[in-house]
Formats: structure tokens, C-alpha cells, sequence
């Protein structure tokens, strides 16, 4: 399991947990699977070199990555069953999106916006409307935002940090420490 862009899923009703990988010795690229949960049945190709997949909230659509490179990633959205692919954001200038996570409302998705494959400094968290439109930054950093988690109300987000997580509304501008350090 390749976990760079996202790790694994699960369907909003329990039923599926999906995964990224390739076969063992392969070179070929990542493909996402799912597996009937819990845990049991034979593994189902949903994407081929699609990543980062998740359900949105409904389990109606699906939001994933086509990793690029140096070229940078295009992130879409289609049906739950993979079909009716949309562009949302397409490759541009080696900008890397991972870690999709859709809002609690479906409304948006938000994502680590870096230059940078592996996720280091400096890495943003910016989001999308899920119907399309502009990027717009929810979190700027001149180090590590990353791996952002919606929070239920959609009052913001949490951004889990070593050794302090923050919370930030969407907007960026309000942040506060979610953890307190020993």
C-alpha cells in the first residue's frame, strides 16, 4: 500500500475500504482497489493510475488524484462506481495535490497544496468547490500544512502537527492549538 497521496478509506456505510497498490515487483503505476469490509472477499480494481481516493460524505461521488511527477497532479471527481470522471484541477507547473478530504457538507474538498512530492516545507492546505471553480488557500505556511481533517460542523479544519495539532476556520485566519505540549 503506497500511503504519499492518501491512505486507505472507507465507504460512509461501512461496506468498502479502499486502497492504493500496485503488484508485487511491479513497476507499473498505483491503482486504487477496494475490499468488501469487514475485512473479507477478493480485492476489485475500482481506478487505474488514479491515488487519493475518497468517498464524499453521501457516498454518491468520489474525489482522487492522477499523480505526475515533476509535472505536478490533477485532481477529479466522478461517481462512486468510477464513472463520469471530471477534472477539477488539472496538472499545472509541478504543483502536487494530496491527502484529498472532502467537507463535511460534500460541499468542498481540501487538500495539501506543495511543490514538493514527499510533502515537506513549505506545504499549503487549499480547497476547491466540488462542482469546480478557483483554488482558494484555507491554511499558508512557510512550513507543514498538511493532512487536513474537516471538522463535522464544517467550522474548520484540524491539521494535525508534531507536537501541537492546530484548528483553523476555512478561511486560514483563525488558528489555535488543538494539543498542548509537555
Amino acid at each position: 500500500m503506497r500511503s504519499g497521496l492518501a491512505g486507505l478509506d472507507i465507504s460512509p456505510d461501512g461496506g468498502t475500504i479502499s486502497f492504493t497498490a500496485r503488484p508485487k515487483n511491479s513497476t507499473a503505476p498505483f491503482d486504487t482497489w477496494v475490499i468488501p469490509a469487514p475485512i473479507g472477499g477478493v480485492p476489485r480494481k475500482l481506478l487505474t493510475d488514479r491515488q487519493g481516493m475518497r468517498w464524499s460524505p453521501d457516498g454518491r461521488q468520489l474525489t482522487y488524484v492522477l499523480p505526475g511527477a515533476t509535472r505536478g497532479d490533477t485532481l477529479f471527481v466522478a461517481n462512486s462506481d468510477g464513472t463520469g470522471e471530471r477534472e477539477l484541477i488539472p496538472v499545472k507547473g509541478g504543483r502536487h495535490i494530496h491527502w484529498p478530504a472532502w467537507g463535511r457538507d460534500g460541499q468542498y474538498i481540501y487538500f495539501i497544496y506543495t511543490f514538493d512530492g514527499s510533502n515537506n516545507e513549505p506545504s499549503d492546505v487549499y480547497r476547491i468547490k466540488a462542482s469546480g471553480g478557483v483554488t482558494e488557500p484555507v491554511v499558508r505556511s512557510q512550513r507543514r500544512a498538511i493532512y487536513p481533517v474537516p471538522l463535522p460542523a464544517g467550522e474548520g479544519i484540524v491539521l494535525p502537527r508534531i507536537p501541537t495539532a492546530w484548528i483553523s476556520d476555512c478561511g486560514g485566519y483563525r488558528r489555535a492549538a488543538a494539543t498542548r505540549e509537555r
